[in-house]
Parts: structure tokens; C-alpha cells; sequence
């Protein structure tokens, strides 16, 4: 294998990783330990590299090396306008349950934030309940379903929108969607963190919690939010902000009519507080259609 491009402690271990973005760098060892997980790996349908590395396609994969060297498991990335798509991972049989899944999904995140991107987005299996967990526990948010077979997950980058998102969500379900300025301050003046009790899948520490509660930018995030109200147009409206405070594509005409005088970062990094609040609210829709399905009796 070649000189490996990072290494992370995961589980008291270091796991060494290797990113390659053009089949002409792998090794003979490197492609014939990659073929074999890629010929496992039900995501890829073609069962050739080309799927997974492609220097022209944009796609590249991230590898990730067992105790003895050898690739156990990958990540394979395309880099789009804004996000980076990852369209598989995968560990070997032998491989699962050691924290290489977790480390990769890390891995990829870093990847995403170092190319400047703001999101990591997904479409995951149902039947893969281990997978779907993985994701859920590292940050993903459920975005839609195309069928009953899989789903459009998304991670953000920066820790900052999906903090504010999922506790903005936890308000609302808490004080209601009306005036969700309201809500916080209700939340604030009890200091009952017990709120955000259900607010995220992943682990997030309490003081974290505390800090962003605490923080001026929620406050803004939330005034924001009851002048647009939880309708499609409002999802919309922070989908084209979002759009036009991207580096290349900066409107800064557009931006001052929501936010004047505001620096295109924190202006980007507000949209996505927002665009964040609108992915959770569709995933507590989603876990209520699932919880329904029980209920529904057909008759014949």
C-alpha cells in the first residue's frame, strides 16, 4: 500500500487510511485487496473499479487498513456542487464490529470539510439496520424515502447547523411551531435541558448543548424561522440562500434583503442552521409515517 494519507484513534487503536483518486495509484496488492470488497459491496451494481475510482468522474475512495496492513473496508465519494455524495461504504465480514465503519464515515467527513464542502449525503438501505444505526450515530439526518427499500440521509460538516437544527426541532415539538422565539426563551428561563433529551441520535455532551442554547446565533436562527414559518415556501426560501452564499455563486444583492450587512460566511453557515432545522422536522415526519405503518389494518 502506499504511504498512507491519514491515520485516526478509534477504540484505543490507530487505524491507518489511504485515499486514491485514479486506479493508476493503487498497487497490484492495493487493487486485488479492493476488487474482492467491491465485488462484495451490494451498493456497487457494475462490480468495477471504475465505479468506486475515476479521476475524471470525480470519484475517489477512501480505504481503510486492518492490524495487518491489508484494506478492510472503503468509503467511495463523488464531489458534487456543495456536498460530497457517498455512494458506498463498506467492511469485511471479518472487519465489522471493530470501529473501522465509524472511522470511516470520520474520514470521509474531514475529506468533505478540506475540500470546503458543507454536507456529506447518502442513500441508505432499510434492510440494513446495522448501517442505518452507523449513520444515525455519526451525524446523519433522514431526508426522504424513495420506497420502502431505501433512504436520502444527510450529514453536515460543520457541527454548528446540526446542533442547531436538532435542538430547534426538540423546541418545537416541546412549545410548538408557531413561535419558536418564544420556545427558547421558555427553554432558556427554565434551564431544563431534558428537552433535547431525544433531539439528536448521536451522542452530544450536555455542556455542548448548554453552549449553543446560550449563544446568540440559536436566538437569530429561531426569529428567522417564525418569519418563514414551516411551510415549503420557507424550506425553499433557505434552499436558494444557502445556493447564493456558496463562494461561486455569491449574491450578495440577494443575501442583504434577509441578512444586510452580514459577511457571506456567517450568512452561509445561517442557512445551513436553517436548512438543518427543516431536515429534522422531516425526519421526525418520517419516524411518525414508520410508527404508524403498525397501526394501519387492511381489510379485504
Amino acid at each position: 500500500m502506499q504511504e498512507c494519507c491519514d491515520t485516526i484513534q478509534e477504540r484505543g487503536k490507530v487505524m491507518k487510511f489511504a485515499h486514491f483518486f485514479d486506479e493508476g495509484e493503487l498497487s497490484e496488492i492495493d487493487e486485488d485487496e479492493l476488487r474482492v470488497l467491491v465485488d462484495q459491496c451490494d451498493f456497487i451494481r457494475r462490480k468495477q473499479l471504475s465505479e468506486v475510482v475515476c479521476k475524471d468522474d470525480f470519484k475517489s475512495v477512501i480505504c481503510v487498513c486492518d492490524d495487518k496492513g491489508s484494506i478492510c473496508g472503503f468509503a467511495s465519494v463523488v464531489v458534487e456542487y456543495g456536498y460530497l455524495q457517498l455512494n458506498a461504504l463498506f467492511v469485511s465480514d471479518e472487519a465489522r464490529g471493530r470501529g473501522y465503519g465509524k472511522a470511516l464515515i470520520k474520514e470521509v467527513k474531514a475529506f468533505a470539510s478540506h475540500m470546503g464542502l458543507d454536507m456529506v449525503q447518502l442513500i441508505a438501505l432499510e434492510d440494513s439496520k446495522s448501517a442505518l444505526s452507523l449513520y444515525e450515530k455519526t451525524g446523519f439526518v433522514y431526508l426522504s424515502k424513495h420506497s420502502y427499500f431505501t433512504s436520502d440521509m444527510r450529514m453536515y460538516v460543520k457541527d454548528l447547523p446540526y446542533l442547531v437544527g436538532g435542538m430547534l426541532n426538540a423546541i418545537a415539538r416541546c412549545y410548538g411551531r408557531q413561535n419558536l422565539s418564544e420556545g427558547l426563551l421558555s427553554c432558556k428561563q427554565s434551564g431544563d435541558l431534558s428537552v433535547f433529551d431525544n433531539a439528536f441520535k448521536m451522542r452530544v455532551k450536555s455542556e455542548v448543548v448548554q453552549n449553543v442554547l446560550n449563544g446568540k446565533f440559536i436566538g437569530v436562527c429561531a426569529r428567522a424561522l417564525d418569519k418563514l414559518g414551516g411551510s415549503k415556501s420557507g424550506e425553499e426560501t433557505v434552499k436558494r440562500l444557502m445556493f447564493k452564499t456558496l463562494e461561486g455563486n455569491y449574491k450578495k444583492e440577494y443575501v442583504d434583503k434577509f441578512l444586510p450587512g452580514v459577511s457571506r460566511e456567517v450568512a452561509h453557515d445561517f442557512s445551513l442552521c436553517l436548512d438543518a432545522y427543516y431536515s429534522f422536522e422531516k425526519q421526525d415526519r418520517l419516524e411518525m409515517i414508520d410508527a404508524n405503518k403498525d397501526k394501519i389494518i387492511v381489510r379485504g
